[in-house]
């Protein structure tokens, strides 16, 4: 491993010696020690059908079940944040067999996403690039995402789970901070 590698290994706290077995049980302890101490009862994850939202929710479904298993009232909500019919559909759905949520939950983003594009061009279309106009709304379908994971964990008590990785904490692109953080609950003193 060159200098640069290693630099971004201790800022990521990656480790050399890569148990599977042992980060799966240090990651769902910290999910449910999170919740637990935050006071909350639920995790929020958006699901894509992707690797990363899979994984995340095998470890937050883990973290439940050992909640549970400690007499803690938990649960996992998961979400589906389409825009319009996916093409990936087939893939989540996959993904949710295999994780098993307590809950399913499906937001159609476009409507939302789609006004506050047309919102922002009644006044700012002169802003927006016609060649951009698509890279734009991506942000938008992004942040909408968030605003419907964040509104269902202000309704439950719960946590929103961020599925950020190493190239995302690098190149700094993802939309929720990178990591859980409480939204509407409150730590209790």
């Amino acid at each position: 491993m060159d200098e640069e590698q290693q630099s971004i290994s201790v800022d990521l706290g990656v480790t050399v010696d890569f148990d599977a077995d042992r980060e799966v049980e240090q990651r769902a302890y910290f999910l449910s020690d999170y919740l637990r101490h935050s006071s909350c009862r639920s995790f929020v994850l958006g699901i894509s059908g992707g690797v990363d939202s899979l994984a995340a929710g095998l470890l937050a479904q883990k973290a439940v079940s050992k909640l549970r298993a400690d007499g803690y009232d938990a649960k996992f909500i998961a979400v589906r944040l389409p825009y319009g019919v996916q093409a990936d559909e087939s893939d989540a759905q996959r993904a949710l067999a295999v994780i098993g949520p307590d809950r399913v939950v499906t937001v159609d983003i476009k409507p939302a996403a789609d006004a506050m594009l047309d919102a922002v061009m009644v006044e700012g279309g002169d802003l927006v690039e016609p060649a951009r106009r698509q890279f734009h709304l991506g942000n938008i379908k992004a942040r909408q995402r968030m605003i419907a994971q964040y509104a269902l964990a202000g309704a439950t008590g719960g946590l929103v789970i961020g599925t950020d990785q190493a190239a995302e904490a690098l190149m700094g692109f993802f939309t929720n901070l990178g990591t859980a953080r409480p939204t509407y609950c409150r730590l209790r003193v």
